[in-house]
């Protein structure tokens, strides 16, 4: 430690917050680094390092690099949200996605819900509809029934008077 110089590590809450607002801004479209972070823990050729998604945690080859015993197993839970900022807009299985296809992801999932929402409106008209010719068939053939029972009397009516 330099001479006069103040250190300080962050909290947990103020990485989260900065890491927030660092993702916040690549997805409003001021910020976006481009630079070779992903490939070092998720490239071809990772000299070593790597990235549990399951347990959130750094891998280290202490084999290649026996200094770095410390980050071995640590805990780097923004990796992902790092790798949108950092990354250069690789999309792959469950790591994150770019904002362009986040956005077409929430596009495409927001018209699903409008054609579902439709559909059911669709349902719900060809329902009611169905309910109504129900009770049309039903009161229709009440009223046929009643008009056969009245020309069945009348008819029997007009025997007995001809008789």
């Amino acid at each position: 430690m330099e001479k006069g110089r103040n250190y300080r590590n962050w909290t947990i809450t103020e990485d989260a917050k900065i890491v927030e607002a660092l993702v916040n801004m690549m997805n409003m479209g001021g910020f976006k680094a481009d630079n070779v972070v992903y490939d070092m823990v998720n490239g071809t050729n990772t000299s070593g390092f790597g990235y549990d998604s399951s347990t959130h945690s750094v891998i280290v080859e202490l084999a290649v690099h026996k200094e770095a015993g410390k980050w071995r197993n640590k805990i780097f839970p923004h990796y992902e949200d790092l790798c949108i900022i950092f990354g250069k807009d690789r999309a792959q299985g469950n790591k994150p996605k770019d904002f362009a296809q986040m956005e077409e992801d929430a596009n495409n999932e927001e018209q699903s819900e409008q054609i579902e929402g439709e559909k059911k409106k669709v349902d719900d008209v060809i329902k009611g509809i169905t309910i109504a010719a129900n009770l049309l068939r039903e009161k229709l053939e009440k009223a046929a029934n009643s008009m056969n029972q009245a020309i069945l009397g009348e008819t029997e009516v007009q025997k007995k008077l001809r008789w």
